[in-house]
């Protein structure tokens, strides 16, 4: 008589689970079956495309097709046209599905990271006076900030000036392979895997990316997501509907933090520990008062052509396939810093020891939570 009454307590949630599951089934075959009527509609009516928003950034703009009658979704994919200025760095980001990106006009560098594979591209001497002309520049913008943050932050900046030190004497810089690409040519991107763009001609560099949003990789649903690794707000990104002269909300109000980077999402000095780097460099990182949007006009740029879990920090990390340039103009730090966060963990791979020192010691003060070991956040 147990056994009956088990059994019978088990059958009816799986009669339950079954039918719901029919249910959901029916109402997916009709939905499916209205889009593709509609979509054979549509084909018989197909008509050019004009971008319907833009994004403006300091050093180029994006612009969207913004699909009302349904030409795009039917097809399975999203499109977007990016024109890059000259000397114009498109900032590392990564998307839920694959795309295809064709250059419609200029020519530049294309870097696309695969996280795990090696990096094939050695510096093979020491940082040139060039670099290091375009690093005092850049010491020379943030001096009064950094003057007054080093009062405050004592012995932990002693520190952290002396890694500095050690890592330019002792590590070059090292990159996954780059591309060089002109007027003509195609570059297929994966889904999930960072890429970035730099317009080294002497004219603008416009890309038409679209994006197989029907894709398996893409699991959700019929839209592309893009996740930013560099970055914060641009500085205008309403959405103006082109001939209509009306701007609806713009995407910083609607969303909120979602227009920062994804370092924003950490805790300053978790992140700072993660890296290893200081808790004013882990700041930058996350780009909270960058307003300059997703295009940005980088000082110098030197690197060669002869050159899915991704993870943010260690050995395998999306930032340590990136060129030290790339992640110099993209965060607004020296190169020497770029490389303090590309290689800050050494061969270290997801999971990390607590970082000794201040650092450390704040994390075990009264009030503070102590996490432990630390994981990569990926």
């Amino acid at each position: 008589m147990k056994t009956a009454s088990m059994a019978a307590s088990l059958l009816i949630p799986l009669c339950l689970c079954i039918l719901l599951l029919r249910g959901a089934s029916a109402v997916s075959d009709q939905q499916e079956a209205g889009r593709r009527d509609s979509c054979d509609r549509i084909d018989r009516r197909i008509r050019a495309l004009e971008p319907t928003r833009r994004v403006d950034s300091e050093a180029g703009h994006t612009e969207l097709y913004d699909d009302r009658d349904g030409q795009l979704p039917c097809a399975g994919v999203a499109a977007a046209r990016i024109t890059i200025q000259r000397n114009g760095l498109l900032l590392p980001s990564y998307s839920n599905s694959p795309r295809l990106a064709y250059i419609v006009h200029g020519r530049g560098i294309v870097g696309v990271v695969i996280p795990g594979c090696p990096e094939t591209y050695q510096e093979t001497s020491s940082s040139s006076s060039q670099e290091q002309e375009d690093d005092e520049r850049r010491r020379r913008g943030r001096r009064g900030d950094e003057e007054r943050r080093r009062s405050s932050e004592g012995e932990e900046e002693e520190e952290e000036e002396t890694s500095r030190r050690s890592f330019e004497q002792s590590i070059r810089d090292e990159h996954q392979r780059i591309t060089t690409v002109r007027q003509g040519d195609v570059v297929a991107i994966p889904a999930g895997a960072p890429f970035w763009v730099h317009n080294d001609g002497d004219s603008p560099l416009v890309a038409i990316s679209v994006h197989d949003v029907s894709n398996s990789a893409n699991q959700l649903d019929q839209t592309s997501r893009r996740f930013r690794l560099a970055g914060g707000q641009a500085r205008s990104e309403g959405r103006q509907r082109y001939g209509e002269g009306e701007s609806s909300e713009s995407e910083t109000e609607r969303g909120g933090e979602e227009s920062y980077n994804i370092l924003s999402g950490f805790d300053t000095e978790l992140l700072a520990e993660s890296m290893r780097v200081s808790p004013d460099i882990a700041r930058k990182l996350q780009g909270r008062s960058d307003k300059r949007g997703n295009i940005v006009r980088s000082l110098s740029f030197q690197t060669s052509d002869g050159a899915m879990n991704a993870p943010v920090v260690g050995k395998s990390s999306a930032l340590r396939g990136m060129p030290a340039d790339v992640l110099a103009n993209a965060f607004g730090v020296s190169r020497e810093e770029a490389r303090m966060v590309k290689f800050g963990r050494g061969q270290e791979l997801a999971i990390f020891s607590p970082k000794s020192g201040a650092a450390a010691r704040r994390r075990r003060s009264p009030g503070h939570r102590d996490d432990g070991v630390l994981a990569a956040p990926a």
